[in-house]
């Protein structure tokens, strides 16, 4: 019977890389809501056909292993089979998670450092309960209203250019415990999860979200983080009907040389927050919409009112408008706010138009 090894070493290999994944799995989650799915997320033919036998792993081998998950507290064993098999720098995509209930900084911190260094990857994503990213982060937390969310995680996403050189993460980071300041990281996405269940409490509108933004005192974020955001020139952030982004704006004073925002403040159609009954309680559907158009408007309103902490952003886009049963909504919200800007053909998407300087003096 004919086998697949009796083809020419190049079919095989065009064979498994039109089965390699074009992204890591965690690209197809990390718009939807922060969950176990991101570290199951499916079968992998890839994987399935390198346990065939000795020859088709070696021929899979470096793609199989090009995106990688990582329980941080479960790490024994890992950096020594890294190095062994020569991963370092090859690892397009890193996941590092942690459940409900983890060892906490004294573990956490320390075995990030040392997987990061190891791994060398130009993208890692973070998957952690709200509580577990004050042990990563130089100040404390602002955890006082978590109860009233009850959010299993959150996924901070961050990414830089490939490098030739792999650097050390720098002293200083390790000593603050600054995931942010790990690489010089060009883009983040920072999706924070669900809100919906806070619309059941009192008085819904005061309470602050668990966030790795949203510290006790915000001198003390701007001190820690004044030179640990200014790589970053584009960020995502998802946050499902969120009661108040307050915390977007003072952490963006961190970020000057943003030049892409892009948002979503709604779930996918993929999410079915809206369907559960546990998350809804005693929400009143009309409270988040009211959310949803306010806050783009608020946004918007910044955006063209010459917001100083905004005029570096050119490219502006809402995620959401790819729901086509929101774009109508969306639309409304936008009006003429955005005539300044040049809209994208396929809608939801803005550049800002600057002046021409020549054309100023002509």
């Amino acid at each position: 019977m004919p086998s697949l090894l009796d083809l020419p070493p190049e079919i095989v290999e065009q064979i498994i890389f039109v089965l390699a994944e074009k992204e890591p799995p965690s690209a197809k989650f990390i718009y939807e809501q922060p969950s176990e799915s991101l570290l199951n997320p499916g079968c992998h033919p890839l994987k399935d056909l390198s346990c065939v036998c000795q020859v088709l792993r070696r021929f899979c081998f470096s793609s199989v292993f090009s995106a990688l998950k990582v329980d941080i507290e479960v790490v024994t064993g890992f950096v020594e089979f890294i190095e062994s098999s020569r991963l370092a720098g090859r690892v397009d995509s890193l996941v590092l998670f942690s459940t409900p209930g983890c060892l906490g900084s004294k573990f956490i911190w320390p075995r990030m450092v040392e997987v990061v260094d190891r791994v060398d990857a130009p993208s890692v994503t973070i998957m952690l309960p709200p509580s577990v990213f004050a042990d990563i982060l130089p100040y404390d937390l602002n955890l006082e209203h978590a109860w009233a969310f009850d959010i299993d995680y959150q996924i901070v996403h961050l990414k830089m250019p490939r490098r030739t050189v792999a650097p050390k993460t720098p002293e200083n980071a390790v000593k603050d415990r600054n995931v942010f300041a790990l690489r010089p990281w060009t883009h983040c996405t920072y999706n924070e999860g669900s809100s919906v269940k806070v619309y059941s409490t009192y008085e819904y509108y005061f309470k602050d979200k668990p966030s790795p933004f949203c510290a006790w005192n915000f001198h003390h974020f701007s001190r820690a983080m004044e030179n640990s955001l200014h790589h970053i020139t584009s960020l995502d952030i998802i946050a499902v009907f969120p009661t108040n982004l307050w915390w977007f704006g003072k952490g963006i004073t961190s970020m000057p040389n943003l030049r892409s925002l892009r948002m979503q403040l709604a779930p996918t159609p993929a999410n079915n927050v809206l369907d559960d009954p546990s998350s809804l309680g005693k929400c009143q559907p009309k409270d988040l919409w009211m959310e949803f158009e306010n806050l783009y408007d608020s946004l918007i309103g910044s955006l063209v009112n010459g917001d100083t902490r905004l005029r570096s952003i050119e490219h502006f886009t809402i995620l959401d408008y790819a729901n086509a049963a929101l774009r109508e909504t969306i639309d409304d919200v936008v009006g003429n706010l955005l005539d300044e800007w040049e809209r994208d053909p396929g809608g939801g998407s803005w550049t800002r138009l600057r002046e021409d300087p020549e054309a100023i003096f002509q």
